[in-house]
């Protein structure tokens, strides 16, 4: 058979999940009929909030730029995080190529030009209310939704009232209950009616199975007996109901049906054909024992299968020597071949391939291209072959017939190391165990990289001499060895920048936690000022030093005060809180420029201590923060003094005599500071630039801003970014 022509790419945040599993059934089972390969991008973890210690496994999601997808299909309802969904929704719109959206419609994805495709939630939940009144003759029957504001969740409420106005039900709103789609709002509902607060009713209709599992839990432990006493229903079916008592009863939704008419809408596109005639497939009623109806033998079976496979490979998995065989091994020839054998933990798979970026083991490689792949199958050519990160075409003619290939992240906190592919000839795709083996690799290929990582061993031989603990930054030892080095190359070029943060913490009443997280973002922000080239160190609780091997000091000061006077710094801080001096080291010793600079930082401080003395200082500090907090805000004087009880002219008269900057000038000078803090932390363009900045004409911001540095933005921006 000739190698598929045809790629369909599928976007989803959880791809062991039991109902997107459902999904790709479809979608792969139909791409397949028609001689197309599927491409699933996924991450590991599937986090509801948005986590730090997750981010480096979104850029997974960067590879639907390759030219090797034909197509994209995107299972919007898998994405639960905000920021993910807001960067996926940038990513999205840059693409060019015909998008597929299955689901609910997400507002993140408002500038994506995509078809959007999905069951009838409305109609569903009618036709489980209608069973519940037409074959069990219930009519007082309580609803729990989902979130006030969820479009899911009034779509599932408009379903149960129709039902219920058609066969002459009145609709009572003391009857729906609010939930969020997940256990506990089920318990709290389900501890309600056992407290007596609300009254029993005949039936409980959930508008998924999570919320309905949380009623069982608490009803199961409370004495209330389901059906005897109350019937309990649920949307959206999934077979984790044989962990709970009693069996469940649920409407499965048409996942699968939905995954081939998605797949078939978007071969239609891609052979430049009508989109084809759609219509919402029906969802599916499974009784259990939650009702009256009588278990459905065939479904019961299935889940209780799977159940017992899922029982059999957890022990398995847990009871290795996977982890203990990676540890002892010394390269990466050897990783890869003990991590083939581990291949039988992932059911199904045809062939695994690692594919590691050229320098993984380099945790500061920021832009990588080219990835190397390796075979991880025993039983196939296992010889190493480099292509680049977006080319898939080699892995996609290992096999002459239509398969699914699987796109994992390999990565370690922040440390993206490449990613793993596995292709699978059937349906079946991965399950959850996926995520523990893909987890152990990454983990073992981090323990790897510092085995024989020589510069991290002798970095942390001397940890607690040269490197602070709380930052990662150099201590002042630290500092004294590198400036040493950097006058032998330097010579009298060499600048030395001390700033003191957060200042007057007793008067703001910051926590301590508040102030080591405001510690760590600013260590980071004074690294990415020096870039690769210079060096930044803390040497006190409050106190950072940066050496530059050249530069002028005051317009390094000047960028150091513009970084600082970010929006979530202020608002903790305050504008008046933190003080920069910047010497030339001209051939000094250390400690001698060190307490020159401290000295005039002290100095600026103590200007700042007099500032606060002014009787109209915390009168006028608020409005000060509030023009860094927001640049782009026009404040009118004229509206300011009502609050002060001052007019205009006293008003900036006294804001000037405070501040030693005229309320205009002030203003100006915060915009700049916002231009300087894109300039040096973003790769924005100036138009980009000065439209966040609220600079409608891009010739009036250059103008302004060359005047008020002497430089323009581009040229701004060379002095420090090499």
């Amino acid at each position: 058979m000739r190698n598929p022509e045809r790629t369909i790419g599928v976007l989803t945040a959880s791809a062991s999940n039991s109902a997107e599993r459902e999904l790709l059934r479809g979608v792969i089972s139909q791409a397949q009929a028609n001689g197309a390969h599927t491409a699933v991008f996924s991450n590991i973890y599937n986090f509801g909030e948005h986590s730090m210690e997750i981010m480096s496994e979104h850029h997974i999601y960067e590879l639907i730029r390759s030219q090797d997808i034909d197509g994209l299909i995107v299972i919007t309802e898998s994405f639960a995080d905000v920021q993910l969904k807001q960067m996926l929704g940038k990513l999205l719109s840059t693409l060019t190529i015909p998008i597929i959206a299955v689901g609910a419609k997400l507002p993140e994805f408002s500038g994506v030009n995509c078809h959007y495709l999905n069951t009838d939630d409305a109609q569903d939940l009618q036709k489980l209310t209608s069973h519940l009144i037409e074959a069990h003759g219930f009519r007082t029957i309580d609803l729990l939704t989902g979130q006030r504001d969820s479009e899911i969740a009034l779509l599932r409420q408009q379903g149960y009232e129709t039902a219920l106005a058609s066969h002459g039900i009145p609709i009572d709103e003391k009857r729906i209950h609010y939930g969020n789609f997940w256990l506990d709002s089920g318990r709290a509902l389900a501890g309600r009616y056992v407290s007596g607060e609300l009254p029993l009713p005949e039936a409980i209709l959930c508008a998924n199975c999570h919320m309905a599992f949380g009623i069982l839990d608490v009803f199961a432990h409370s004495g209330i007996r389901v059906p005897e006493q109350v019937t309990v229903v649920s949307y959206e079916y999934s077979d984790e109901r044989v962990q709970y008592t009693p069996l469940l009863t649920s409407l499965r939704r048409g996942r699968e049906e939905l995954g081939r008419c998605a797949a078939d809408a978007m071969l239609a596109r891609l052979h430049g054909r009508e989109l084809p005639a759609f219509t919402p497939p029906e969802g599916e009623l499974v009784c259990g024992k939650s009702c009256t109806c009588g278990v459905d033998e065939m479904h019961y079976l299935a889940d209780l299968e799977q159940a017992q496979r899922q029982h059999g490979q957890n022990f398995f998995t847990v009871f290795n020597t996977m982890e203990q065989r990676l540890v002892d091994c010394r390269n990466l020839d050897e990783f890869t071949r003990v991590v083939g054998e581990y291949q039988w933990m992932i059911r199904d798979a045809e062939a695994v391939y690692l594919c590691l970026f050229r320098d993984w083991y380099d945790s500061e490689e920021s832009a990588p291209d080219r990835v190397v792949c390796r075979c991880l199958t025993t039983w196939l050519d296992n010889t190493p072959f480099e292509t680049d990160r977006l080319e898939f075409r080699r892995l996609f003619r290992m096999t002459d017939t239509p398969a699914a290939f699987y796109f994992v992240p390999v990565f370690f906190r922040m440390h993206l190391m490449g990613h793993i592919v596995l292709r699978f000839g059937n349906t079946a795709g991965y399950d959850s165990f996926l995520h523990y083996w893909a987890k152990t690799v990454s983990l073992a290929l981090e323990y790897l990289r510092m085995k024989n990582d020589l510069r991290y061993l002798l970095r942390c031989q001397n940890l607690s001499e040269t490197r602070d603990s709380l930052t990662d930054l150099y201590t002042e030892q630290g500092l004294r060895y590198v400036y040493n080095a950097m006058g032998e190359i330097s010579g009298k070029e060499c600048v030395m920048l001390v700033v003191r943060v957060c200042q007057f913490g007793d008067v703001l009443g910051t926590r301590q936690e508040q102030r080591v997280e405001r510690m760590q973002k600013i260590a980071g922000m004074l690294r990415k000022l020096c870039g690769t080239h210079h060096i930044a160190g803390r040497t006190g609780e409050d106190t950072f030093v940066c050496l530059f091997q050249k530069g002028e000091p005051e317009r390094l000061r000047d960028a150091a005060v513009s970084l600082l006077l970010q929006e979530d710094y202020i608002a903790e801080y305050g504008t008046d809180s933190f003080a920069c001096t910047a010497q030339k080291c001209a051939g000094r010793g250390f400690g001698a420029v060190y307490e020159a600079c401290c000295a005039g930082a002290e100095e600026s401080l103590a200007a700042l201590r007099k500032r606060r003395e002014n009787y109209h200082f915390h009168q006028l500090s608020p409005i000060r923060n509030a023009i860094y907090l927001s640049p782009l805000t026009t404040f009118d004087p004229a509206e300011l003094p009502e609050a002060l009880a001052q007019d205009k002219d006293t008003f900036r008269h006294i804001y000037k005599k405070c501040f030693g900057i005229s309320f205009h000038k002030d203003r100006i000078r915060a915009r700049i500071a916002k231009t300087k803090q894109l300039l040096l932390l973003t790769d924005l363009n100036t138009t980009e630039i000065a439209e966040q900045c609220g600079y409608s004409d891009s010739k009036y911001f250059l103008h302004q801003f060359v005047k008020e540095t002497g430089v323009t933005p581009i040229g701004y921006r060379k002095l420090f970014v090499e």
